[in-house]
C-alpha cells in the first residue's frame, strides 16, 4: 500500500478500511483511541483536517517526506508556533502509524526541516519584546469604551482584565490558572495574587505579586 492522500482523509478515530470485524478487533481499537485524551483526539483530528486541505489545495497525493517537510515549513511561515508544529506532525504520523504506512515523518529531511523551524523560532523568541506603555495602555481602554455599552458586564470584564495583566505584569497562562482563592485583600491598598507556577518558577515555590490600588480611578 502507498502513502496516498485516502491516508489523510481518515478520521484519526477510522483510520483502517472497512471492512467485516475480527473477533476482538473493536474492543482494540476502542483501547488504542482511548489511548489519546479527547483533547488530543481533538487536536490530531484538527491537525489532519488541515493537511487533507493543503495537500488537496497543491495537487499532492502522495505522502512522501519531501510533501511532509514543505507542509511544516508552510506552517511555520503562516507564524505558528513550534509545539503547535511538532502537534501536527505527531497527527501525521500516528495516522500513518495507525494506518501501517511507512512513517515518513522520521525521515531525515523532515527532521533537519524541524530543527531548522525551532532554531528560528528560538532566535525570533530572544528578540527583546516591547512593553505596553501608559499611552498603549490608555489606547486600548478607549477601545473598549468605544466597542461596549459604559457599566455593562462585557465593558467592565474587558477594563478589569486589561488593566490586571497590565499592573501585574503576569503571562497569559499565569492568568488563566488563576482562581479566586489566589487573590486576597489588603484593606487601603489592594490585593495580593498567589501565582502558584510560572514559566520561570518550574519548582512550583510561587511568589506574591501585589496590585495596589489606582490612583487615578478613571
Amino acid at each position: 500500500m502507498s502513502n496516498e492522500i485516502i491516508v489523510v482523509e481518515a478520521q484519526p478515530r477510522v483510520l483502517a478500511a472497512e471492512h467485516t470485524p475480527r473477533v476482538g478487533e473493536e474492543a482494540r481499537n476502542e483501547f488504542v483511541r482511548d489511548a489519546l485524551s479527547e483533547n488530543t483526539q481533538r487536536a490530531y483530528e484538527g491537525a489532519l483536517t488541515r493537511f487533507r486541505a493543503w495537500m488537496l489545495e497543491h495537487g499532492e497525493t502522495q505522502l512522501t517526506a519531501d510533501v511532509l517537510s514543505r507542509w511544516i515549513a508552510a506552517l511555520a511561515e503562516q507564524r505558528r508556533s513550534i509545539s503547535s508544529i511538532r502537534q501536527s506532525l505527531a497527527a501525521v504520523r500516528w495516522a500513518m502509524r495507525q494506518a501501517k504506512l511507512p512513517d515518513v515523518g522520521g525521515d531525515h529531511l523532515v527532521r533537519m526541516t524541524l530543527r531548522g523551524i525551532a532554531r528560528s523560532h528560538r532566535a525570533d523568541q530572544s528578540a527583546p519584546k516591547e512593553p505596553i506603555l501608559r499611552p498603549e495602555l490608555e489606547s486600548m481602554l478607549a477601545a473598549i469604551d468605544a466597542s461596549e455599552e459604559a457599566g455593562s458586564t462585557p465593558h467592565i470584564y474587558k477594563r478589569a482584565l486589561v488593566l490586571f495583566a497590565w499592573t501585574s505584569a503576569m503571562r497569559r497562562s499565569e492568568i488563566v490558572a488563576l482562581r479566586w482563592r489566589h487573590l486576597r485583600y489588603v484593606e487601603g491598598k489592594g490585593f495580593v495574587v498567589s501565582v502558584t507556577r510560572s514559566k520561570g518558577d518550574q519548582t512550583g515555590q510561587g511568589q506574591d505579586v501585589p496590585i495596589p490600588l489606582a490612583s487615578d480611578p478613571s
